[in-house]
């Protein structure tokens, strides 16, 4: 089935004006927000922002002369490829970019990143890139599990509070992954003036929040603005509590491949709408969220912790990192887990036995339910 760059190929000599901004965009600005745009794209509106095709031409400039920045793209020669597919396009010729901010902080456990869009043909998107493939953003992700907001999502409202000082008409708001979750968050709390002006904001396959982010008047004003997309297999797009109302997509890709964009279908200007998720995805949720329910905050906090510190141990920064020496990583991994003190042991080994015990009996459950179902 066709996709983004059948959708780039297709409609990509239309103007906005023509076919105005669809959710099609949307992924695509949502992807490029992942790429290393250090240097390229100013940080603020106070300089001018830079045609996206340059921006482009700098980036396949700098894969040539750096091949090891394509080490680092979460979506590999999909990335590349993305980039000869868009140069020179008309639709997108005149789209500047602006706003880049890119931040790893190790010691607040932060990864974020954000840019915006602007244009005269359609309305400006702001961007969050969702988690990378630094070790950090991935501890990061997991803090969600225990922590009411995280140090991303509390950035991401602040450059959105920052960044709409230098957008003057009504815009978007959206992003991927963790992306979409801090699009969202943004959007909650950056004030009534901001939240007037947000056109709609693209939520694609992202984490939820706590209940009581959910719960927030601040999310309550914008929850009708939330367009929210999961593929079939959704697993990372339903975890915690998330919005009732979305579009499940038909993806080309099976389990957790399909939270890669690159692998939803496209047809003409929308993506391809699917009647529901599938029951795999369902079972691994509600497996996920049993297990999270068992847990008080505390515990959650304590086995995240405990299994990142052994993934310290390392002294790999990135996946990269880790993969280039991954026989010496593992045996790294192996002795600090024989080190670790009786108490952390026992409640590691425990934390997970409780994981597949829910898994061992919703299967069976499962199982039941089928056999109930052709009996009738």
């Amino acid at each position: 089935m066709a996709g983004i760059f059948d959708y780039i190929a297709w409609r990509g000599d239309l103007s906005f004006k023509v076919d105005p901004f669809n959710a099609v965009d949307n992924i695509i600005f949502s992807v490029f927000s992942y790429y290393p745009l250090d240097s390229i794209v100013p940080h603020d509106f106070k300089q001018p922002p830079v045609l996206f095709t340059d921006a482009i031409k700098a980036l396949i400039k700098r894969e040539k002369t750096n091949p090891e920045i394509q080490r680092q793209y979460i979506f590999k020669t999909d990335q590349t490829d993305l980039l000869k597919a868009l140069l020179d396009m008309p639709r997108y010729k005149n789209i500047k970019l602006g706003g880049y901010v890119n931040k790893i902080d190790q010691t607040r456990e932060m990864q974020f990143s954000a840019l915006t869009f602007v244009s005269s043909d359609c309305p400006s998107y702001v961007a969050y890139r969702g988690t990378d493939l630094t070790l950090v953003g991935w501890k990061e992700d997991f803090n969600m599990i225990f922590t009411e907001a995280i140090p991303a999502q509390l950035e991401a409202a602040a450059y959105l509070t920052a960044i709409s000082n230098g957008i003057k008409k009504p815009f978007y708001v959206g992003g991927h992954s963790k992306g979409g979750n801090l699009a969202v968050y943004a959007a909650s709390f950056c004030g009534p003036k901001i939240q007037n002006r947000i056109l709609a904001i693209y939520n694609n396959d992202a984490p939820g929040f706590n209940k009581k982010t959910t719960a927030a008047k601040e999310y309550k004003a914008i929850e009708k603005k939330i367009l929210t997309f999961i593929p079939q297999d959704s697993v990372i797009g339903l975890l915690f509590e998330h919005q009732k109302n979305y579009t499940v997509v038909r993806s080309d890709e099976n389990g957790l491949m399909q939270h890669n964009p690159f692998s939803w279908q496209v047809l003409k200007n929308d993506l391809v709408p699917a009647q529901q998720i599938t029951k795999q995805s369902t079972f691994i949720n509600k497996t996920l969220m049993l297990w999270l329910d068992g847990m008080d905050y505390q515990t959650r906090q304590q086995f995240i912790d405990s299994l990142y510190d052994i993934l310290v141990t390392t002294e790999v920064k990135s996946i990269p990192e880790f993969t280039d020496k991954w026989l010496k990583n593992t045996i790294t991994l192996v002795k600090s887990m024989t080190h670790l003190d009786k108490e952390t042991k026992d409640m590691l080994y425990k934390t997970v036995a409780e994981l597949l015990e829910i898994a061992r009996n919703r299967f069976s459950l499962l199982i039941k339910e089928n056999q109930a179902k052709y009996r009738t």
